[in-house]
């Protein structure tokens, strides 16, 4: 059996991002991205070993990371999310996938 903890990226560093961060288990967090970039690297500075870009691309397109937690405003979500899966990578998004139906 296989413990070791996947590789996890958030994108989207407002509060859900926060508190996802924060319930991850130490270490598993590589990179979170954020398009106001002292937030992210304010966040990033939390967490050992942990990047802050803010570069979605660079973020689905990073070898070494397996899950993306998606916490971005409702309108970005479903898109993130579709880059995300198409890059072969697990997604968790937050909220509604969309603004409207």
């Amino acid at each position: 059996m296989d413990l070791r903890l996947p590789s996890v990226a958030i994108i989207g560093c407002g509060l859900i991002g926060q508190n996802r961060f924060h319930s991850l288990p130490a270490g598993s967090v590589r990179v979170v991205c954020d398009v106001n970039l002292p937030l992210a690297k304010k966040l990033a500075a939390q967490g050992d070993g942990c990047a802050a870009t803010a570069s979605v691309e660079e973020v689905v397109n990073a070898p070494k990371v397996e899950v993306i937690v998606v916490a971005t405003v409702n309108s970005s979500l479903g898109p993130i999310a579709c880059q995300a899966v198409d890059a072969g990578k697990h997604a968790l998004v937050e909220k509604p996938g969309a603004v409207s139906v």
